[in-house]
């Protein structure tokens, strides 16, 4: 309804409309940049007169985009296909390979808005023929299921590549109130000269005993190396293949939580729900517990009960509500466009493949098995 006066009817929730003005003065072809007819079905007549003229035409989306604001007065774009991801590349002096990030936007907006501040990092090998290594942090969600924030790959890891990791890291997600991070400690991140600067600091910054931040009981890094052993066959492909890898991954990890979020009835998550009737079972767990996981332990429900609280999900923390798990995964993960859509710009860099200075740490693995007690190796022999 356009142009009308209305006015409530006492004691009642009935709006009576006292005056209708039947006369539009904004035109449907006086368009603006944000106008609300600027949408698919104006791009649908556009597109489709254009290929009409010519329908043996591959109308691209930069030239959609061009031929659009050139004829009309509304601003449209050629989104990102997952708005707010970043992904930045270093190379060396000679255009040579050195890093990659990537990080998800939804992933982040979701870790920074319903995740429990603490991130879990890891990095792992390459086995292809770019023996590089892979940084990972990532954090679990109100139903304790591993969730990825960001990505790297990189020449090696060292106390240098993991140093650009967590700066791109921190640029993404910026300052995240009591923020905990949880590692296994590796030379690499811990070497001689780190642990120079830790002496130097207060122990409550980084030693486990003193620290008075809440890991949420998370104390190891073992969600890091789950991801390291499901994408073990992957980590043997190139890097871009490798990427996608972890893209179509969070995909389908994204549309299976959203199912569960729909279908969940209950006020916390499925699993929440289980941790709490499993300690209305049982009191032997001690009441600081409710403090450092955010969950209600059998003592809290216990007094609760007492005093007649049947609903013991408002003492809970937030990441663990039903709704909460829903908005941290409402945003999909979405499919990269075919490689002939692409808007690639004319003074595209080449990146030169990298020159590996050093091998990766440890011994080599040995592929051969060790035959069992009693067993004797096979013998080999050459048909004729």
């Amino acid at each position: 309804m356009h142009g009308t006066r209305e006015r409530g009817i006492k004691s009642t929730t009935t709006v009576q409309v006292t005056k209708v003005v039947d006369q539009h003065t904004c035109c449907a072809t006086n368009l603006e940049s944000n106008h609300r007819q600027s949408k698919k079905k104006l791009l649908d007549h556009f597109i489709a007169e254009v290929l009409a003229r010519d329908y043996n035409r591959v109308y691209r989306g930069n030239e959609i985009v061009r031929d659009i604001n050139s004829k009309f007065p509304i601003n449209i774009s050629y989104q990102q296909h997952n708005p707010g991801t970043v992904t930045q590349i270093r190379t060396d002096d000679d255009d040579r390979f050195e890093f990659v990030y990537i990080t998800l936007g939804c992933s982040v907006q979701a870790f920074i808005k319903y995740c429990r501040s603490t991130l879990i990092i890891d990095g792992g090998h390459l086995n292809g023929e770019f023996k590089g290594t892979m940084s990972l942090a990532v954090t679990m969600d109100g139903q304790n299921q591993i969730m990825p924030v960001a990505y790297a790959i990189c020449k090696s890891e060292c106390t240098e590549t993991w140093s650009w990791f967590l700066r791109k890291l921190r640029e993404c997600i910026g300052n995240v109130e009591d923020l905990t991070f949880i590692s296994d400690r590796a030379p690499s991140i811990v070497n001689d000269c780190v642990w120079e600067y830790l002496q130097n600091i207060n122990p409550k910054r980084w030693a486990r005993a003193h620290f008075p931040g809440n890991r949420y009981f998370l104390m190891t890094s073992n969600s890091a190396e789950s991801i390291n052993s499901m994408s073990r066959f992957a980590r043997k492909m190139p890097i871009l293949m490798l990427i996608e890898y972890f893209r179509a991954t969070m995909q389908q990890w994204s549309f299976q939580k959203r199912n569960v979020a729909a279908e969940a009835k209950t006020i916390l998550t499925p699993w929440a729900e289980t941790i709490i009737q499993a300690n209305k079972n049982a009191c032997n767990n001690w009441m600081v517990r409710w403090q450092i996981d955010g969950l209600p332990c059998g003592h809290v429900i216990k007094v609760l009960t007492m005093n007649r609280y049947e609903d013991c999900s408002k003492f809970a923390l937030k990441a663990y509500f039903t709704e909460t798990l829903r908005k941290t995964c409402e945003d999909s993960v979405n499919p990269l466009p075919s490689p002939s859509e692409w808007d690639i710009p004319d003074d595209l860099m080449i990146v030169k493949p990298p020159i590996m200075e050093r091998r990766q740490p440890g011994r080599p693995r040995n592929t051969c098995r060790n035959p069992s007690q009693g067993e004797h190796p096979i013998r080999q022999e050459c048909s004729t």
